[in-house]
């Protein structure tokens, strides 16, 4: 009989079969049990490393997020300032100054186009020296940096800080020469520009109560002439500035000039800028304008900060009348002090002149002076006294101003005035004795 027809032999096989299979899978389930556990370690690891590396970028984010919410809130991030609309603004007048100014504005990335205007930041006084030398060189340090690598044509004032500025940026002959040759060029309808130095100008808009406008003449650039002919000495702008401001210019191939340009780092031209001279000794550079406008545009611009200048004005204004005052009133009682001092120094002297009062006798007078507040003085003296000493006698009281007042008898009613008083009181009838009372002059 052959293996294939012996059932139990079958059965027997079968079974080793199933078990071979069963210790197969077994042994492969343990490996694979061990490989897990072998690898855990790694797997968790893994997963916190990734769990730590979330979280910091979700740290990052939330703090760039903060981080940005509160510069807006502060005002760090730009914005455009909407422009107003043309009407006629004007600022009244009067101020003093002092020499060399210091100021620097906040200006960089000018090599670009022009872009947005930002806001105004908060005008910081800056002190104006009075003894900078003429070696110094003006230099109104500056750091307006445009984040989009542009530069902005119209750009207001930032936190100034102090610099030196000569005193002889620009002197009267130079400030002569510019203006004799911008008026042949451009005719006599023109800004009333200063024909003196910047430093005269800044005390004459100090004086004024006046914004000081800045105009840098760059006579070779291709946008000059027609910016002069079609703007600047429009009807219009000319007007408006020689109504409200101070204007003071100068060209680029002038000394002056030049220090000026080099200070507020003009790099496209037409330039102008507007400058505040506040009471006291303080200085403001309030905005400046590159590249060339239209007169609607550049009106535009002083007109807006005319409006944003007027409140400190106001402030100024005000803060000089009370300084004027008091200085006033301080000059009144020192010299109404120094009058009574020399006015009780003359009483004394009178009375000294006087010499002592002489006994009753025969060549002796009795005289009495009747005052204007009622009181009566009397004294005796020599009939030989001359009236001169009548008078001083009148004067030792204090009660008068001397030379304000002349003697007189009341009957008969004789004057003794300024042509009697060298004669004697008994060759003028006052002798023994005499009454008189005191007239004052009108």
């Amino acid at each position: 009989m052959s293996d294939d027809n012996n059932p139990s032999k079958n059965s027997t096989t079968k079974q080793r079969v199933r078990r071979s299979r069963l210790i197969i899978n077994g042994v492969a389930g343990l490996l694979g049990l061990t490989w897990k556990l072998v690898i855990l370690p790694i797997s968790i690891t893994s997963a916190s490393l990734g769990l730590i590396t979330g979280s910091i970028g979700l740290g990052f984010r939330v703090a760039g997020g903060v981080l940005s919410f509160s510069l807006s809130i502060i005002g760090v991030t730009s914005s455009r300032r909407k422009s107003s609309p043309i009407r006629p603004v004007s600022v009244s007048a009067v101020a003093t100054a002092s020499e060399s100014i210091h100021f620097s504005s906040d200006f960089e990335n000018r090599n670009g186009e022009s872009g947005r205007s930002r806001e105004s930041s908060p005008i910081r006084p800056v002190s104006v020296s009075a003894e900078a030398t003429p070696s110094e060189s003006i230099d109104f340090s500056s750091d307006f940096e445009n984040r989009n690598g542009k530069s902005e044509r119209s750009r207001e004032s930032s936190p100034i800080t102090p610099v030196s500025v000569s005193e002889d940026a620009a002197g009267p002959p130079e400030a002569t020469d510019f203006l004799s040759e911008f008026e042949i060029r451009y005719g006599k309808r023109r800004p009333n520009f200063v024909a003196d130095g910047f430093t005269e100008a800044v005390h004459r808009s100090r004086r004024e109560f006046k914004l000081l406008f800045v105009y840098l003449h760059s006579p070779d650039h291709p946008d000059t002439a027609a910016f002069c002919t079609e703007t600047l000495c429009s009807e219009i702008i000319s007007e408006f500035l020689n109504e409200n401001f101070v204007s003071w210019g100068d060209s680029i191939m002038a000394n002056g000039g030049l220090k000026m340009s080099k200070s507020l780092k003009a790099s496209r031209y037409p330039f102008w800028a507007v400058i505040m001279a506040a009471a006291g000794q303080s200085i403001s550079l309030l905005r400046q304008f590159e590249g060339p406008a239209t007169p609607e545009e550049m009106l535009i611009e002083l007109q807006s900060v005319l409006e944003e200048s007027g409140p400190a004005f106001v402030a100024a204004r005000i803060e000089q009348d009370i300084a004027y005052e008091a200085d006033q009133a301080n000059k009144e009682a020192q010299n109404q002090l120094e009058r009574e001092v020399a006015f009780a120094k003359l009483c004394d002297e009178k009375a000294s002149s006087l010499g002592a009062e002489p006994e009753k006798g025969p060549d002796v007078t009795q005289v009495s002076v009747r005052l204007p507040n009622g009181e009566r003085k009397g004294r005796r003296f020599h009939c030989t006294t001359t009236l001169q000493s009548l008078y001083d006698f009148v004067d030792s009281s204090g009660c008068l101003e001397v030379g304000t007042y002349t003697l007189v008898t009341f009957f008969p009613r004789v004057l003794y005035g300024p042509d009697e008083l060298s004669s004697t009181l008994e060759e003028l009838g006052l002798y023994p004795h005499a009454s008189l009372f005191v007239e004052l002059n009108m």
